[in-house]
């Protein structure tokens, strides 16, 4: 957990301090040892150095206004200062527009450069352009320093600084996107600004992370966009040639609220420092506190997305969410233990580089379906698939020397009291496609003798299967309740149905044609399942019942299916166990 030190302080005693040092008489015997100790301060606490000496420089100020401004003493850039000088993970900055995380930025490399031999920080902004705007900031901020807090040795340019130190010259290194310019180049911190719109993001880390070795930090700064910078704020992936399943633990560790519109955590499979900064951290810009009157004027002039540039939805910037009016908190609730008898189904949507994605469901008696399990792995044969859905459902691991059995074969030794007995599975269609006729397919494999999965192929009609969902979510009991739920643990099932959008179309498109009735292809694979479920008529409550043929206990009957767990209809139908 972080521990964030803060303590108040007005303007009025801020310039006090500043008039104290910047004053004191030159032939006082004291003044080199004043001089010598503020020096030392602002070389040990950036904070201090940030909020008493650094002039920002504001592009948005009004005509007549003076645009130089002190920077702001406030807690929640505090937090993000802290975050860049104390603690060593890799950080990842998400934020609404105009809180200042930029000018930060800047400000600690320049502090890093003025008072510390050996550091090499680099820069990449959305082109050169950008770039050079950064070093009109840092130059701006330097030329305002008093004398004595400026580097004897300081050489400021369009797109580098350098600071020649005894033990080492530091730099600043500005950049547009693109990996070639990062490759090789070793660093003490790597800063991809705008990391969300930066097309080559992925390669960009891939390409620099080496030149941090053990000590250096990656930072990446944006508004809320789509892309590799997305997946990694989500933790959907690792860093680069990690072999990391999606969202393989959706857990954040180390969750902090530090305050009103601040939230950070560590993302636990890629190890990133997430900072989480909404406007509403600045007492200024927040509407519940000093903010009412910014907040209303700034919401009339914006023109633009507000809810992605200041709210941090990206998902604002597609289309019409498919199923934003149906589904509601409501449908939520808190995972319970399922019992045994109730009816059991699943479907899957297999994917090899995308997921490979498994929903399960469970019918109530009284045909209320609850959404109780997800399965989200990429990369994967479908083997292993096979083995890590019925480890699920409770059946005991395959052994190393039995992994390429049949599973008739081994079956009985892998069943497990606590197994599930699934009554029907469901798989996409488009899994039985032949590209040769010497090559099973995927269908194929999912159900050939080693894995023998019992799959059922689904009906997938994308406007059928969505108006169907649509309606099943309205359904209501005679009490007025919903008739489906989802367990709160199902966070990718949970986050796909929230932002599953349809497509967006150009303004010349859209004046020609009408608004799309396709979903966009991205995030939607237990989506499909859901579909797949609904257009198959399974999610209600079937009473299985088992044939019994003697009062021998079923563990002792050779042949009996319940040994197994096996659902079998009076019709013989089952569906693989």
């Amino acid at each position: 957990m972080i521990n964030i030190e803060y303590q108040e302080k007005s303007r009025r005693e801020i310039m006090e301090y500043r008039a104290k040092i910047l004053y004191f008489p030159q032939n006082d015997d004291n003044y080199e040892r004043v001089i010598t100790g503020e020096i030392s301060r602002c070389r040990q606490d950036f904070w201090h150095w940030l909020t008493h000496w650094v002039w920002t420089k504001n592009e948005d100020a009004n005509p007549g206004d003076n645009p130089t401004q002190l920077f702001p003493h406030k807690f929640y850039l505090k937090v993000i200062a802290d975050l860049y000088q104390r603690y060593g993970e890799h950080l990842i900055v998400v934020k609404s527009r105009q809180i200042m995380a930029t000018w930060i930025s800047l400000m600690y490399k320049l502090h890093q450069s003025l008072y510390f031999p050996a550091k090499n920080n680099l820069i990449q902004a959305q082109n050169e352009l950008d770039a050079v705007k950064f070093f009109t900031r840092i130059d701006h901020t330097y030329r305002h320093l008093p004398e004595f807090l400026q580097h004897p040795k300081c050489k400021i340019t369009t797109l580098e600084l350098k600071c020649d130190h005894r033990y080492g010259g530091s730099y600043i290194t500005g950049m547009p996107q693109g990996e070639g310019h990062v490759r090789g180049k070793t660093a003490s911190m790597l800063t991809e600004d705008e990391a969300a719109f930066n097309e080559y993001l992925k390669g960009c880390i891939t390409a620099g992370t080496p030149g941090l070795g053990m000590n250096g930090k990656l930072v990446l700064i944006s508004t809320a966009g789509f892309g590799h910078f997305w997946d990694l704020y989500l933790d959907k992936s690792g860093l680069p040639d990690q072999d990391q399943s999606y969202f393989q633990d959706s857990t954040k560790n180390d969750f902090q609220e530090l305050a009103r519109g601040i939230e950070t955590w560590i993302n636990p499979n890629n190890g990133f420092r997430v900072l989480k900064i909404h406007y509403t951290a600045d007492p200024d810009k927040d509407p519940e506190r000093n903010g009412a009157e910014w907040f209303i004027k700034a919401k009339k002039r914006f023109i633009g997305d507000w809810s992605r540039e200041m709210e941090m939805d990206p998902y604002t910037s597609l289309g019409k969410r498919v199923y934003g009016d149906e589904f509601e908190e409501k449908h939520i609730v808190d995972d319970f233990i399922i019992p045994a008898h109730w009816t059991r189904v699943m479907a899957l949507d297999y994917g090899n580089v995308v997921p490979t994605a498994v929903l399960w469901a469970a019918i109530s008696p009284d045909n209320k379906v609850y959404f109780y399990r997800e399965y989200y792995q990429a990369g994967l044969d479908i083997d292993t698939h096979c083995d890590n859905i019925r480890y699920a459902e409770g059946w005991l691991n395959r052994d190393e020397g039995d992994f390429k059995r049949n599973w008739n074969e081994i079956k009985r030794f892998k069943h497990n009291v606590d197994v599930e007995n699934i009554r029907l599975r469901i798989i996409d269609p488009a899994t039985d496609h032949e590209a040769r006729k010497d090559v099973p397919t995927i269908y194929r494999v999912f159900n050939n003798s080693r894995n023998n999965m019992g799959f059922v192929k689904a009906k997938n009609s994308l406007g059928a299967g969505i108006a169907m969902v649509k309606q099943f979510l309205k359904d209501r009991c005679d009490k007025g309740e919903p008739m489906m739920y989802v367990f709160r643990s199902m966070k990718h099932f949970i986050h796909e149905i929230r932002n599953y959008r349809f497509q967006t179309q150009s303004e010349m498109v859209a004046a020609k044609k009408d608004l799309s009735e396709k979903p966009l292809d991205k995030d939607d694979h237990l989506m499909d399942c859901l579909r797949y479920l609904v257009l198959s008529y399974c999610l209600k409550y079937f009473d299985e019942s088992f044939s019994r043929e003697s009062e021998i206990p079923y563990w002792e009957k050779e042949d009996s299916p319940k040994k197994y767990g096996i659902y079998v209809r009076e019709d013989g139908f089952t569906t693989g166990y």
